[in-house]
């Protein structure tokens, strides 16, 4: 709304408890699936759908990994995060969602070259100055999105290597009706 953007609902609830009822022309979950367990991803979908108008759409976007191996992330007793291979997510979505396009995206970009990761990710952009540069680059990481891709990779496959996440993990877009 601080951009005029009117016709914007966000809810923060529990997705697997979400009762949209069908009124959403998108429905946009970031990093959900990566923190539910597998027998959780049918009713993500369930979701999703009855969220969705019937001529809507569902945009999720999630950490994979890009070597078919899957591999989790747990932290203490409250945090848990799974990297599931890249071809499980449509798989396991198919039974209610229709796969239209898949991507993928810069994972963390911040996060590489922050000591503390995603955490210091995320206080620096709650920073005033943070939150300004980020809402000053985000057009532009959208645009060398791609090229950062093929920089990742490269550095991956170079001595540099050490200083990126230890995971080659990217994150995917899927775009489902």
């Amino acid at each position: 709304r601080q951009r005029g953007i009117e016709n914007l609902t966000v809810h923060h609830t529990s997705a697997l408890d979400f009762d949209g009822e069908g009124r959403y022309d998108v429905v946009l979950g970031l990093n959900i699936a990566c923190h539910l367990r597998e027998d959780e991803l049918d009713r993500l979908a369930e979701v999703c759908v009855h969220a969705a108008k019937p001529d809507g759409i569902v945009l999720l976007k999630d950490p994979i990994t890009t070597d078919s191996v899957a591999r989790e992330d747990q932290r203490g007793s409250d945090y848990q995060c799974f990297f599931r291979p890249r071809e499980l997510y449509p798989r396991a979505m198919n039974r209610h969602l229709r796969l239209l396009w898949q991507g993928p995206t810069c994972a963390h970009f911040f996060p590489w070259f922050l000591k503390g990761g995603t955490d210091d990710a995320v206080n620096v952009t709650r920073s005033g100055a943070g939150n300004m540069a980020l809402t000053l680059l985000a057009p532009a990481l959208v645009t060398l999105d791609p090229m950062l891709r093929r920089w990742e990779k490269a550095v991956r496959g170079s001595t540099l290597a050490p200083l990126l996440a230890t995971v080659e993990v990217v994150q995917d877009f899927y775009l489902y009706r």
